[in-house]
């Protein structure tokens, strides 16, 4: 049923089958009956379309939360970033206070598909993209950019979805360091 509602392809394709079998039935009947049927098909695939397009599941709020984070880092804003992260993201918060004012992010952009696949515990979600960040370094004037293999991961506190850390396959804080000294 997720899988249902997180892509409208499948119920396009099970209403056009129905609209298709119906106009058969009504061309070869040519009833009420059946003219009823090919509105009915159209009917219930508009409103299944709708139900899906107004719907939204745990995994796609997780996948909206993402890209808002990731806005708000190309913006450089600082508050917005703040308010993403779960408060138990204190590392993640405390990077986020002392480097963003240090940098003005040019870029922060996902390379390639981004994966929602739900935690083992049930609790929460993994977000794993490839993420490039460009950026330059305020007092010093250095750019550089970094691209990484990063899995996010996400938990439910009250109606948002908050950052409460991630994983990258890069140490970006070596990469901060340099734009810093200005190498």
């Amino acid at each position: 049923m997720q899988t249902l509602l997180e892509d409208p392809a499948p119920i396009l394709i099970a209403g056009a089958l129905a609209v298709t079998v119906a106009a058969i039935v009504h061309s070869s009947v040519r009833s009420r009956a059946s003219q009823a049927g090919v509105a009915a098909a159209v009917l219930l695939t508009l409103g299944a379309v709708i139900t899906e397009w107004a719907w939204q599941t745990p995994a796609e709020q997780v996948h909206s939360a993402f890209e808002e984070l990731l806005a708000a880092v190309e913006a450089n804003d600082l508050p917005a970033v703040l308010a993403g992260l779960s408060p138990a993201a204190t590392q993640v918060r405390a990077d986020a206070q002392k480097l963003m004012p240090e940098f003005a992010i040019e870029k922060a952009r996902v390379i390639g598909a981004v994966n929602v696949v739900p935690l083992s515990d049930a609790t929460g979600y993994a977000v794993e993209a490839r993420v490039f960040v460009q950026a330059g370094h305020r007092r010093t004037g250095m750019k550089g950019g970094k691209m990484a293999d990063v899995v996010f991961t996400f938990d439910r506190q009250g109606e948002r979805w908050l950052l409460t850390g991630y994983d990258a396959s890069d140490d970006w804080r070596r990469g901060a360091a340099e734009l810093r000294r200005g190498r």
